[in-house]
């Protein structure tokens, strides 16, 4: 791949979008990240190990072992230092013995001022793009064996399916903020909930996991006022400890139901014979 189809690949729209859909740019260190570089470090037996993300100005580690002050402590470099947009541009593994020698990489400056000799690295994807590398550095040459290299290719599946995770899990969560309901997710073992969207931010949702039970619902506002919601909700584990839940506003039916009960009565002599031409009318939703 000459410069000017690394370039290209580096700033295709739909890698960068992929990246940025992850949401792990410029994050916090997370501890499920932090597990996947030590395990890198542990099983290739490399002192420096990084999840690194590439967009198109620079390297950003989501999680880094064994780097150095100050870069342990700004989590990125520009790309001018990077092994891994090499990775990120083709969506191959990278193979470095000795960066000294070595034709593209022998200049950078993460060679004659980081110390990078030797470099191990595999592919980390989202929705099909590839979005940067899972490494391991040394600072002395080394010939990485056939083990090193299943190893952390693994280990990089692993890393893939946490990001693809997360994808999922930020879709949902967004899809849940558009659908006109209450959406919540109960932890029966904590007591707490988990999850709720921005419609259930005005409820007492109590009632919802306290009664736990398929049917009408009435629920508080926080200004006081009650309203009535139709629940459903199902069991995520065999030990019935997560409860996901939809509650639907259904108050104005309540209402209008209500309205038309009360004018079938005033004008009909005959209380059973109104009470059967409502239910029928319920039944086939047909008008009074």
């Amino acid at each position: 791949m000459d410069s000017q189809q690394h370039q290209l690949a580096l700033t295709q729209a739909a890698r960068l979008q992929a990246l940025r859909r992850t949401e792990l740019l410029d994050t916090l260190p997370e501890p499920s990240f932090d597990r996947f570089t030590r395990l890198a470090a542990r099983l290739t037996g490399s002192p420096t190990a990084l999840v690194s993300l590439v967009d198109e100005h620079r390297q950003y580690f989501k999680s880094a072992l064994g780097l150095g002050e100050p870069l342990a402590s700004q989590r990125q470099t520009p790309l001018s230092y990077s092994f891994c947009q090499y990775v990120a541009a083709s969506g191959k593994p990278l193979v470095v013995e000795d960066a000294r020698s070595h034709d593209v990489l022998k200049d950078s400056p993460a060679v004659s001022e980081l110390g990078v000799i030797a470099y191990l690295g595999t592919p980390l994807w989202a929705e099909g793009k590839c979005i940067g590398s899972l490494c391991v550095l040394e600072s002395q040459p080394r010939q990485w064996s056939e083990a090193d290299r299943l190893a952390l290719q693994d280990l990089a599946a692993t890393v893939n399916a946490e990001i693809e995770l997360r994808l999922t899990t930020h879709f949902t969560e967004r899809l849940t903020q558009l659908i006109p309901a209450i959406v919540y997710l109960y932890d029966r073992s904590q007591q707490c909930l988990a999850f709720s969207n921005e419609q259930a931010a005005s409820y007492d949702l109590n009632p919802l996991w306290v009664q736990a039970d398929n049917g009408e619902v009435c629920l508080s506002e926080k200004s006081g006022q009650n309203r009535w919601f139709m629940h459903r909700f199902l069991a995520l584990d065999a030990d019935e400890t997560m409860q996901l839940g939809v509650a639907t506003d259904i108050q104005e039916t309540k209402r209008e139901l209500l309205h038309r009960v009360h004018q079938e009565l005033q004008s009909s002599g005959d209380v059973k014979a109104a009470l059967a031409r409502i239910a029928r009318s319920l039944e086939t939703g047909e008008k009074l």
